[in-house]
């Protein structure tokens, strides 16, 4: 009676069966987005053609399209693009040269949103906590650095709790314009910020981290020669522009 009522015994699954978990994503390597970050902010600060500036732009919006931004942060180029295009209609004394000022600013923010959207913060402490960077006191701005950016989600929304707190207690966004509700705000957020991270040196303190021997080197990322060629192929339209400024 017991062998009837028993469930049918499942057969073990074989090798091709069972799901493989996802390789990671092989992200380029941040010394090359550094260089290329040299590299374009160089261009960008001597460019003085408002043309090459459109073009600049252009290439930017497509580098920003295809890192999967998101379409907030596809205004800077476009509008670097529009206000070349503007300083080159108005013939106005004094508007192409602050257009061109608006577009290089744009598009060097650009620059920085696409590096800051595609470098997570493991990316940061590897670089600078191994190889040549290992340096005294480095490792400590290492800690410093990525916990500020871990805390900063954390930051924006004490920061949009302290505002809502001062628009309701004002009665309207005009409280915004007065010093006292910033006040106010400021030193709230203050206040969290230094009771949050008392709650951080206390749990890491617990659990048996001495904070005075700093960080633990993290496994370094090599530059292999995938990254090289992309280094090159990245670079290789800032070089036209370089050339095409000569």
């Amino acid at each position: 009676m017991t062998d009837t009522l028993a469930p049918p015994e499942t057969p073990p699954k074989s090798a091709a069966t069972v799901a493989k978990p996802p390789r990671p994503r092989r992200r380029l390597h941040l010394a090359v987005k550094l260089l290329l970050l040299i590299l374009y902010g160089a261009i960008l600060l001597t460019t003085q053609s408002l043309r090459l500036l459109q073009l600049d732009a252009g290439l930017l919006l497509l580098a920003s399209i295809a890192c999967l931004l998101p379409p907030r942060l596809l205004l800077a180029p476009v509008i670097a693009a529009l206000a070349a295009e503007a300083g080159l209609r108005v013939e106005l004394v004094g508007v192409p040269e602050v257009a061109l000022a608006l577009s290089k600013v744009l598009c060097i923010a650009q620059v920085f949103a696409i590096l800051s959207a595609t470098t997570p913060v493991q990316d940061l402490l590897r670089l600078f906590s191994t190889g040549v960077f290992r340096l005294p006191g480095v490792n400590t701005l290492a800690y410093l650095l990525s916990m500020t950016l871990a805390a900063l989600p954390s930051v924006q929304r004490d920061l949009r709790k302290s505002l809502d707190v001062a628009i309701l207690r004002g009665g309207g966004r005009r409280a915004l314009f007065s010093p006292s509700a910033w006040t106010t705000v400021v030193l709230d957020l203050l206040v969290r910020t230094v009771l949050r991270s008392q709650r951080l040196g206390d749990a890491v303190a617990d659990r048996g981290f001495d904070l005075a021997r700093g960080l633990t080197p993290l496994p370094g990322q090599r530059v292999n020669m995938l990254d090289v060629l992309l280094g090159i192929a990245l670079a290789a339209p800032g070089i036209v522009v370089y050339r095409m400024m000569l």
